[in-house]
């Protein structure tokens, strides 16, 4: 059995498998991925990072989901990714550029003593037109606060790409963010069938005007 050396990245919140595909071809079955990122029987991750060599960049990163689909890129991911890329000496500048699937990024990396404390991306431009994000709604210019129904529960949606798809939810006056079921609702919104290539799901509660909850 061939063994493959990984790292294992958290980035608010979010956990991701990350490993170094620069030195000659490395490939993954989607089968290989959807068993790494198990976490009952695997590593356990939401997301898996291949880094590899870039023509137009200083590294690419290939994302892939838990689910073994690939995906344009991922915020939180590729942050992991240039800790990973600075750490293990793949980039010497701490101002870098990243290959997706979503276009180049700009990365710049804060170090103290050597050692990492910050990392900031450019994600760009939001975008919020349907078609780009992509959300099949007709007739709309931009998805704010649009109904839907799923099992006769109502939800109003906001859709948004930055570089990838992400649908939010804000949630009514009176609601407890910590009351809502996410891996049920996050499941079904996520798969929902007006989301030709998945997305992202957020819950936000407003607690003041400075303050949100995620």
């Amino acid at each position: 059995m061939k063994k493959i050396k990984f790292s294992k990245f958290n980035g608010q919140g979010n956990d991701f498998i990350i490993i170094n595909a620069t030195t000659g071809m490395f490939d993954l079955s989607k089968i290989q991925i959807i068993k790494m990122c198990n976490k009952n029987y695997g590593i356990g991750a939401d997301g898996l990072i291949l880094v590899r060599t870039s023509e137009v960049s200083d590294l690419k990163m290939e994302y892939y989901n838990y689910d073994g689909s690939i995906a344009e890129m991922c915020g939180n991911g590729i942050r992991c990714m240039a800790r990973f890329a600075y750490e293990n000496n793949l980039i010497k500048s701490k101002n870098i550029s990243i290959e997706t699937l979503a276009g180049i990024k700009k990365i710049s990396i804060d170090t103290k003593d050597n050692k990492v404390e910050n990392i900031k991306v450019d994600m760009g431009t939001p975008e919020l037109r349907p078609e780009n994000i992509p959300v099949n709604i007709k007739n709309k210019t931009e998805i704010f606060n649009h109904k839907i129904s799923i099992d006769s529960k109502e939800f109003f949606i906001n859709c948004v790409s930055i570089g990838n798809p992400h649908c939010v939810i804000f949630l009514q006056e009176g609601e407890d963010i910590n009351t809502v079921p996410l891996s049920k609702w996050g499941f079904k919104l996520e798969n929902y069938k007006i989301f030709p290539n998945k997305t992202n799901v957020e819950f936000v509660q407003i607690k003041n005007d400075r303050e949100l909850n995620m």
